[in-house]
């Protein structure tokens, strides 16, 4: 199987290397494609990713039901194979993993919240410890015994180390404190008693710590509660959403610099986006995005245009549910990109640069003994790239020209005019220009445009069109219409 994903890997390089035209890395649009991998044969919940063997790459720590968890070590270009670690005990059934340097020594280690099983729905939480080749060992430590659905680590007391917000089904939430060497201890407190499923930590009020949204089904709704930099928590009496969140993640959507909160939501209740109004205050959006039974969420710049976008891991037992990816306009309102990644049972999303190429790309665990996937992102073929776009004044009218370097499955182009570099631009051709070009070949195309004055500034954009009916839009260009030697005082009459 590595032999073959490796061949694949080599062949799509050579593609892009070969067959786009450098400007296709000017991203237009987004694109993940299957990477052909199916990873193990278990029941697999969550997946947390991080570089576990110090080899520069991303690795991904897959916790798994009725099954032990797993490594799964990537070779620098997206490609994993197991390392054969089966790590976990027999019913404690991790719901949720998080990687972290617990123990000092500069390596990743991982904490697992587990649920128990169907018989006995609770199990102690386990901590292993990395040896810094990506080996890990169980720490012997078995912290609770709760049924608990999810994990976050952060520096919760401001000691340097990592601690633990666990989040339980049906019981309090806790706060595990660590000694610095990865060792545990139960703070004491019982946060809330809901149906947690969910928790991500941030500094939500912007007080210098960390404080922890916890998203729930039923029980009173999603909970803030908010850390007095020692570790203590307390509510803020804020009850936000309604029942069914799966999936908590915080990021700035909006880009005000304060955390905002993107819900996943099962059952087919659309996602919803919370946001902050920097003081750990959230407001309804107003946005509902899709009706999918969705899993899990993870937030990242996918489409690299600066802000926060999010792909939604859907469940789906083959009644049209695939994953989707949603984009942000940088203010916090999301669009669907169209995108239907896969029609498996996903559980959990975790995003990273798996194949090194800069962009962020997803590992998508799945449910039901379906193998886990990997989806990498493409840059999007540009399919028409310009070489150059002018506009030439003359007397009482504008040339305008403009050549392209390549041209794949292109339409044609239609040319737009305003009289502001912001108004309201107004096509100026009657009918589509016809496309001149091929991949391999460039083509000059002109347009003369009689219906303008003297002593006006215009602005032309140039619209193309592929054969899929999809546009980008260019420019704008601007010219000045003159008679040049009245223009230039030069007493020429006429």
């Amino acid at each position: 199987m590595e032999g073959i994903m490796k061949h694949k890997s080599i062949i799509l390089i050579l593609f892009i290397l070969f067959f786009i035209p450098i400007s296709a890395f000017e991203a237009k649009g987004i694109e993940f494609i299957d990477s052909g991998q199916r990873l193990g044969s278990a029941t697999s919940l969550s997946v947390a990713l991080g570089d576990l063997d110090g080899d520069g790459d991303l690795d991904a720590f897959v916790g798994n039901f009725a099954s032990p968890n797993e490594v799964w070590l990537n070779n620098g270009v997206g490609i994993f194979s197991d390392s054969g670690q089966r790590l976990g005990i027999s019913g404690n059934n991790a719901f949720s993993v998080a990687l972290g340097d617990l123990d000092g020594d500069g390596d990743l280690d991982a904490f697992c919240a587990n649920v128990g099983d169907a018989l006995i729905f609770s199990a102690p939480n386990c901590v292993y410890m990395n040896n810094g080749a990506g080996i890990f060992t169980d720490s012997g430590q078995r912290l609770g015994n709760l049924p608990s659905t999810s994990v976050a680590l952060g520096d919760l007391d401001d000691d340097g180390d990592l601690d633990a917000f666990v989040a339980n089904f049906e019981n309090p939430s806790e706060v595990w404190l660590n000694n610095g060497a990865g060792i545990f201890t139960d703070s004491g407190q019982s946060l809330g008693r809901a149906n947690s499923f969910s928790v991500s930590l941030g500094d939500l009020d912007n007080d210098g710590d960390l404080d922890a949204f916890v998203g729930s089904d039923g029980g009173g709704g999603n909970k803030v509660w908010l850390n007095n930099g020692l570790g203590i928590f307390s509510e803020s009496g804020q009850s936000l959403g309604t029942t069914d969140t799966s999936s908590v993640a915080l990021g700035d959507l909006d880009s005000d610099g304060d955390l905002d909160v993107f819900l996943a939501r099962m059952r087919s209740k659309p996602n919803m986006i919370l946001i902050n109004n920097g003081s750990a205050t959230f407001s309804d959006s107003g946005q509902y995005l899709g009706s999918f039974n969705s899993m899990s969420v993870a937030l990242g710049d996918l489409d690299k245009d600066g802000d926060l976008d999010a792909f939604i891991g859907n469940w789906s037992d083959s009644s049209g549910e695939p994953n989707q990816v949603y984009l942000n306009n940088g203010s916090s309102v999301f669009t669907d990109s169209g995108l239907r990644l896969g029609n498996a049972p996903t559980t959990s999303i975790a995003l990273g640069d798996l194949d090194g190429d800069g962009d962020l790309d997803a590992f998508v665990a799945n449910d039901a003994s379906t193998p886990n996937e990997v989806w990498w992102n493409i840059p999007p073929v540009v399919l028409i790239t310009l070489a150059d776009f002018k506009a030439s004044p003359e007397n009482r009218k504008v040339t305008i020209t403009w050549t392209t370097a390549s041209e794949i499955d292109n339409a044609g182009f239609n040319l737009y005019r305003a009289e502001s570099e912001d108004g309201e631009y107004v096509k100026i051709n009657a009918s589509l220009i016809p496309a001149q070009g091929s991949p391999t070949s460039n083509a000059t195309y002109q347009l003369i445009d009689e219906s303008v004055k003297n002593r006006t500034t215009y602005y032309y954009k140039l619209e193309d069109i592929d054969l899929s009916g999809k546009s980008t839009m260019h420019g704008p260009v601007s010219a000045v219409p003159r008679r040049l030697g009245r223009d230039l005082g030069l007493g020429i009459r006429g």
